[in-house]
């Protein structure tokens, strides 16, 4: 019983700071994960008119529709709206854990 005792004590001691900083770790990603979604869903709209300038523009013009330099201008804005989604996931994805995470420190778990 003598060795647990001043380990308990030592654990008990640190315990608050530990918490203090896996708080303040969980702060810090939830902004991030805020940060990023919020910047994902303005990018999501801005590739959203980007794209459908885009078809505009291949509709008034089809001459330009077929420059194979639109072509991958074309493929370009579609896969930067496929990373920006997954971007978005990945977010998401945190969002949800630095929630657990949270929920777990505060007994709720």
């Amino acid at each position: 019983m003598d060795i647990v005792d001043p380990v308990l004590i030592l654990a008990a001691e640190r315990l608050p700071k530990v918490q203090a900083k896996v708080n303040e770790l969980a702060d810090a990603a939830s902004e991030v994960s805020s940060g990023l979604a919020d910047g994902a869903e303005k990018l999501s709209t801005r590739v959203s008119t980007a794209s459908s300038d885009l078809e505009t523009l291949a509709s008034d013009y089809p001459e330009l529709a077929a420059d194979p330099r639109f072509t991958v201008l074309r493929k370009n804005v579609s896969q930067l709206s496929t990373d920006i989604s997954q971007l978005s996931s990945r977010a998401s994805s945190v969002a949800d854990k630095v929630s657990a995470v949270e929920e777990t420190l505060q007994g709720r778990r």
